[in-house]
């Protein structure tokens, strides 16, 4: 009976290692206890065969070996909690919709089974789930809103986050540790400024929140240039703007657009930017292939 509990706790302790609370799913890495615990095993499996059929005298050598295992137990237990977190996803507001660039489609149980593929997957950033069919869609890119795309109901999709942020590649982050973003003054399009920042895992940024806002006039406040690309477009339906998470950006609002923006000047200008310029800073409408500097931004994991 020992030796049938001392196996279930190695494997339940691999096994059981998940967490989904709706909108995050975390997946744990508890690889160093489950080490510890399949040592545990072991080590005792060999002292039941050296201690059996022996004398009394041996008893003594067996509690020592029964310290030891308990000993290593409970380093693994430490070791694990400290390197617990290993991958966790956001839920977007993204829905409704199958995006292009697939790189892996399979039939899973649920949507932590999804992120469990993603996971085993090598370049996967982020994953949709059709919580209708089961399939799970893997990419190796951040989806994005305005990205090609056709209708599919019941379809959601999850990022990858961040435990760190890349502060030796030039990234700095606020105060409370939920933003990661740099400015690049290098001018690209559009489009090749949303590579850019793919190459490290990250978007264009994001003003999907007010204090958010404040860190853009930081992040330009020494840029001698009037534009700078943001993470938000129109290109699927006009004068329907998201940012590249799928929130909506009203237009309406005064406090967001710089006045009479935007305006699709040409017809033409269907990419986000933040136009800085005296008394009338805030968001414009840009013609996509119109070289600017652009700000990346990292999604991080606030817990």
């Amino acid at each position: 009976m020992l030796h049938l509990c001392l196996y279930l706790t190695s494997y339940l302790s691999c096994y059981l290692c998940g967490d989904w609370t709706g909108n995050n799913i975390q997946l744990h890495n508890l690889f160093m206890f489950c080490f510890s615990n399949a040592f545990f095993v072991l080590i005792y499996g060999i002292s039941v065969l050296a201690v059996k059929g022996t004398s009394c005298k041996m008893s003594r050598y067996k509690e020592m070996v029964l310290i030891v295992q308990g000993i290593i137990w409970i380093s693994g237990i430490i070791l694990a909690s400290g390197t617990c977190p290993a991958r966790v996803w956001k839920k977007i507001p993204l829905a409704g919709k199958l995006f292009s660039g697939i790189t892996s489609e399979t039939a899973v149980l649920s949507v932590k089974g999804c992120a469990e593929k993603c996971t085993e997957a090598v370049n996967c950033k982020s994953f949709g789930f059709n919580t209708a069919s089961k399939k799970c869609y893997l990419y190796d890119v951040l989806i994005w809103a305005g990205g090609l795309s056709a209708d599919e109901a019941d379809v959601v999709y999850y990022w990858a986050l961040k435990d760190r942020c890349p502060t030796n590649l030039g990234y700095t982050q606020d105060s409370s540790g939920s933003t990661c973003a740099k400015l690049f003054s290098d001018v690209k399009t559009w489009e090749d400024a949303m590579k850019e920042c793919d190459q490290h895992d990250g978007h264009l940024f994001l003003v999907d929140a007010p204090f958010k806002k404040d860190l853009i006039l930081n992040l330009t406040q020494n840029s001698s240039s009037t534009y700078t690309y943001l993470g938000a477009t129109d290109g699927n339906i006009e004068g329907d703007w998201k940012w590249l998470n799928g929130v909506t950006i009203p237009i309406a609002s005064p406090s967001e657009w710089i006045p009479g923006r935007p305006d699709n000047y040409g017809n033409s200008q269907h990419c986000m930017a933040f136009k800085k310029e005296s008394g009338s800073s805030g968001l414009d409408d840009r013609d996509c292939a119109d070289p600017s500097p652009f700000i990346c931004e990292i999604p991080m994991n606030e817990g």
